[in-house]
């Protein structure tokens, strides 16, 4: 594949939608470079809502729970992958420790793939399309460059090389 010697970051951060491809995409960076990978949302399961009747009442809860965790993961003195839950930045500090990181050593990467209204994969607080009203402003504001993941690996790595 393509690998690189030296790594010119602490930690690569990855943001985007549901199902755009953050997980898969990270862990193959991951396996490629040796790195530890962590997946926010293995993280915090624990704190999902059990249900979507129960998702506004503990979504602050869910969301600071997030932000905790992805300070302890900044905090730790080796390079790494990190993948963010869709929702990650709608909660204020999860914003704003994204926009005042260093960036030189913390890129933020936003993976964007084409949504199929055909196939849910996971059930949603909200439609797609109004999520995508209200986060991906966000996304394209926090991010050092944007991927257009259409599902080839060999485009992915040429990409990410080019950016670590």
């Amino acid at each position: 594949m393509f690998k690189k010697i030296f790594l010119c970051f602490q930690n690569l951060i990855l943001i985007g939608m549901p199902d755009s491809g953050k997980t898969y995409l990270g862990q193959s960076i991951a396996k490629t470079y040796s790195l530890p990978f962590y997946d926010m949302d293995d993280f915090t399961k624990s704190f999902l809502p059990n249900s979507l009747n129960h998702y506004h009442r503990d979504w602050y809860r869910y969301r600071h729970q997030e932000y905790e965790t992805i300070k302890n993961l900044l905090g730790m003195n080796h390079s790494k992958i990190i993948s963010t839950g869709g929702g990650f930045i709608e909660y204020a500090p999860n914003y704003q420790l994204l926009l005042n990181i260093n960036r030189t050593e913390n890129p933020v990467y936003h993976i964007i793939k084409q949504h199929s209204y055909e196939k849910e994969n996971r059930p949603l607080p909200n439609s797609w399309e109004n999520l995508w009203i209200k986060r991906g402003k966000y996304y394209f504001q926090l991010s050092d460059d944007d991927y257009w993941n259409n599902g080839n690996m060999t485009q992915f790595y040429e990409w990410i090389n080019t950016k670590i």
